[in-house]
């Protein structure tokens, strides 16, 4: 199958692990011999100028995966425009894409969830109607449960999750979200890939009591991740027993206070 990802946020040289996920996703169709390629415009506001970056076509290191990015302009305080102008981006980088290497048997989409700048569901959902492509979206939004969406955006956002040829959930709590969102079709839950190579379960049970029992946290240290909790609920953990350790690993705005 020749699959074409349009993520709604993805790495660039301030971020170069963001949307990881996504990427991770895309190589493993790609070794399970699908024809992958990911598309991403990344918006840049007028006051981060030398975040700038010329167009960029590159293979993901150690794959025949093809990446396509370039960076625009976002105007402040201009959401419906910025939203417009983000489905016209992507359509470029599409384009641009199809010329190449011809259409796509699907699109996949991840999250309708719209920032300032617009989201990749909004876009795809433009797209598949006129280039007469299925869409599949996998949404992973928070905002669905902290309510951070504008009022204006619901319609298009909805549009989009209703009418997409498949409808895609990371978890069933986010499943949940998008039903009381308003979204009334079939949702099927498939999580956040793991590599099982790397990671997997110790065949071997240890049972060595003077070896602390180690709990290991990996993310972006913002509010939204609710790291704080952690924190907290893992000293009712340490109290009872002390052979316990908590390791977080990662960075962000929450970082010196946490």
């Amino acid at each position: 199958m020749h699959i074409l990802v349009l993520p709604s946020w993805f790495e660039n040289t301030q971020t170069p692990t963001l949307g990881s996920f996504f990427k991770d996703q895309a190589l493993a169709l790609t070794a399970l011999n699908h024809k992958v390629a990911i598309v991403y415009p990344h918006v840049i506001s007028l006051k981060k100028l030398s975040y700038w970056r010329l167009a960029k076509c590159y293979k993901s290191q150690g794959s025949d995966m093809s990446i396509y990015t370039h960076c625009y302009f976002s105007i402040p305080f201009f959401r419906k425009y910025n939203i417009a102008n983000r489905v016209k981006n992507f359509e470029k980088l599409v384009k641009a894409y199809i010329s190449k290497y011809g259409k796509p048997d699907v699109f996949h989409a991840h999250s309708c969830a719209l920032g300032p700048a617009g989201s990749a569901g909004i876009a795809a959902k433009s797209l598949a109607d006129k280039y007469n492509i299925p869409v599949v979206i996998t949404e992973h939004g928070s905002a669905y449960k902290t309510k951070h969406y504008h009022a204006n955006d619901v319609p298009q956002m909805l549009a989009a999750l209703n009418d997409c040829d498949a409808l895609l959930a990371v978890s069933p709590s986010l499943k949940n979200d998008l039903v009381n969102f308003g979204v009334n079709r079939t949702i099927d839950v498939i999580g956040n890939i793991v590599d099982t190579k790397m990671f997997k379960p110790d065949l071997i049970v240890q049972n060595n009591t003077d070896k602390p029992y180690t709990f290991v946290v990996i993310a972006y240290l913002r509010p939204i991740k609710r790291i704080d909790l952690i924190i907290k609920a893992f000293k009712k953990v340490n109290d009872n027993n002390t052979n316990t350790h908590l390791k977080i690993i990662g960075n962000g705005e929450q970082k010196n206070d946490l």
